[in-house]
């Protein structure tokens, strides 16, 4: 029996209403990201309102894309193409949910460390290079699920490495840092943590383009983070 046209007209939409809501999450959580960076890679205090936590818009969107999957898989009844579309589409932004908790932890890191350490860490070329590696692999991750891009998981793979190599050094250089100066512990602490976070944000960017991989091909080797 055909296909009411009315019907598959309907769902289209639905689908590219779904595309649009990952779209709009990502791209509000990218500014985020920049916002709370920004003072890592400048060294100058970030302003009030890019303090501001989005908490509840991003809560919001991410509600939206649940319901619009629900709708589509209990009313739709997809095929195996777009199914994986859609499952993919809640795994993102799960994982979408998780990399903003983890810029929010870096702003209020940034905040607490304050003026004179942020001087400090603007300095350290590692740290610059780890937070504009994350910044690249959450547009990457973006523009891999606009294209449907398959391929893109392999080049976040190498990107995603960069980053761990970057935070080793940190790593290794806050604690020497603690150890000749205690007095620096707190904010060394809120350095170490503000890695840790951009590390994870790359991990979960990395995650996003293996889901649009198995969007596309229905499998997937790459080992996703939890």
């Amino acid at each position: 029996m055909a296909t009411d046209p009315h019907i598959s007209h309907r769902f289209d939409d639905e689908l590219e209403e779904l595309r649009g809501c990952i779209m709009a999450m990502t791209e509000q959580i990218r500014r985020r990201y920049a916002a709370a960076t920004d003072p890592l890679l400048t060294g100058k205090q970030m302003s009030a309102n890019a303090l501001a936590q989005d908490d509840s818009e991003i809560e919001q969107k991410q509600r939206l894309i649940e319901e619009t999957c629900d709708l589509i898989l209990v009313r739709r009844q997809p095929t195996a193409r777009d199914m994986r579309f859609v499952v993919a589409c809640i795994r993102i932004s799960n994982d979408l949910g998780r990399l903003h908790a983890h810029i929010n932890k870096i702003a209020e890191a940034v905040v607490r460390v304050g003026t004179r350490d942020l001087g400090i860490l603007a300095r350290h070329h590692e740290l610059n290079r780890a937070t504009l590696i994350a910044q690249d692999m959450l547009q990457a991750a973006q523009q891999a699920f606009a294209a449907a891009d398959a391929e893109a998981a392999q080049t976040l793979e190498g990107m995603d490495e960069e980053i761990n190599s970057a935070s080793r050094v940190i790593i290794r250089h806050q604690l020497t840092y603690m150890m000749e100066s205690p007095q620096v512990v707190a904010s060394a602490v809120d350095a170490l943590l503000i890695v840790r976070s951009i590390e994870r944000i790359g991990d979960y960017a990395k995650n996003i383009a293996h889901l649009v991989r198995y969007m596309r091909l229905g499998r997937d080797t790459g080992e996703l983070q939890i």
